[in-house]
């Protein structure tokens, strides 16, 4: 099924951990995020950033919070 369509068409339905793991698989089918190699269907393990601008002038958009609940990810 679509990614889009299972949002939009299937909003009533409970955002499961499974149906996530299959969103993200959508979104990155070659486990890949711009240049780096990433976990896909998995909680993440690391620091999660929004970032844009070139090498060494990069500006971060968004920081979470860090992957194992405690503090944040703007380390």
């Amino acid at each position: 099924m679509d990614l889009l369509l299972d949002a939009t068409e299937g909003y009533r339905d409970p955002l499961t951990i499974d149906r996530l793991y299959q969103w993200h698989r959508a979104l990155f089918p070659m486990g890949v995020s711009g240049l780096k190699q990433i976990k896909v269907g998995a909680w993440r393990e690391g620091p999660m950033r929004v970032i844009s601008g070139s090498t060494g002038n990069e500006r971060v958009h968004y920081a979470a919070p860090s992957a194992d609940g405690h503090g944040t990810g703007a380390g």
